[in-house]
């Protein structure tokens, strides 16, 4: 999870570092710029790291709820593991002092 929120976090940086530069002054240069349509571009990749963002963040969300959840489920299963072997361990002290008794 922390490598994916760097990812983004990279992304971001290089797309506020990089300039889409002005349209060239030639006609074929303006082709070319118009053809490459660098500005719009750069919004279509910023809305996009914009998404991953709200994903990786979301993830992250779900992620910890269910860390939660399996540490909750680890104490129970840990509690009847508990319960089961003082329950065994009575037995047994029973049946012992039933052989000795007896």
């Amino acid at each position: 999870m922390l490598q994916l929120e760097k990812v983004v976090a990279f992304m971001e940086e290089s797309l506020l570092a990089t300039e889409v530069p002005d349209p060239p002054m030639t006609a074929a240069g303006r082709a070319l710029y118009q053809r490459l349509a660098l500005p719009k571009l750069q919004a279509e990749m910023a809305r996009r790291v914009t998404d991953l963002t709200k994903y990786v963040k979301e993830a992250r969300e779900e992620f910890t709820v269910l860390q939660r959840q399996a540490g909750e489920i680890q104490r129970a299963r840990t509690e009847n593991a508990s319960q089961s072997l003082e329950q065994h361990v009575l037995g047994v002290q029973d049946l012992m002092r039933d052989q000795r008794v007896g």
